[in-house]
């Protein structure tokens, strides 16, 4: 729907389903035979708007619901009791909001900028769902230097996490670089910097993880070539 120029008003839905793995459903010999695909439903409302050709805003709002999560846990049968296994347990409900602005010059300039707050929660438990940030922000930059070379920065900023243990994990924040110069029509020298500041950093584990937290990398430098097949 477009009740004026350059504004759009969208409402998404959507159904998906992700099939047990291998590993999943043979692995170990207490997993159910009947275990089931997970399941998600999304609903999604967006409005967009554009100002001439160099500014697009967005804003939306948005409901997931996913059932039957494959869970690796405790299997409660008279066969295999206090053993473990995997089984479509649990729900989980995401509400969030989610702003965005990007900008794009004739020059080529690039930049944009969004920010995601969202509320996920598990049915039946009362701590917040592990690795779920409530906040998340992300910015990126890219300039034109010279004919099809180009340099790029992006920072992204995580907020606290909870852990399977139930600590919480400080915010993270990280800057990335990036630049593509080109050699000839079909090969580009490329490089990056990750992590540029070499914030110490760490990600909340799994299940099957025996640290509770896992540090991230440092900061990491990489320099290669991209080559391009041109069809004609």
């Amino acid at each position: 729907m477009s009740p004026l120029s350059g504004t759009s008003f969208k409402y998404l839905y959507g159904e998906a389903f992700r099939a047990p793995n291998a590993y999943e459903l043979y692995y170990y010999g207490t997993t159910p035979p009947d275990l089931q695909p997970e399941f998600i439903r999304t609903h999604e409302v967006a409005w967009e708007q554009y100002v001439g050709e160099w500014l697009r805003t967005s804003a939306s709002a948005y409901h997931y619901t996913a059932s039957q999560l494959i869970t690796f846990q405790s299997v409660d049968s008279d066969t295999f009791q206090g053993q473990f296994g995997f089984v479509n347990d649990g729900v989980i409900d995401a509400m969030g909001l989610e702003l965005e602005a990007e900008v794009r010059t004739k020059r080529g300039l690039q930049a944009l900028m969004s920010y995601v707050q969202q509320d996920t929660t598990q049915a039946g438990a009362n701590a917040p769902l592990t690795n779920s940030p409530r906040h998340m922000v992300k910015t990126r930059v890219a300039v034109p230097i010279g004919q099809r070379a180009f340099a790029s920065a992006e920072w992204q900023l995580t907020g606290t996490r909870s852990t399977l243990a139930g600590e919480t994990l400080g915010a993270a924040s990280v800057v990335h670089l990036a630049m593509g110069w080109p050699v000839s029509k079909t090969l580009a020298l490329t490089g990056s910097i990750g992590n540029l500041f070499d914030q110490r950093y760490a990600d909340p584990g799994s299940d099957e993880h025996l640290p509770d937290a896992i540090p991230q990398n440092g900061r990491t430098m990489r320099v290669g070539f991209r080559w391009t097949m041109r069809t004609r």
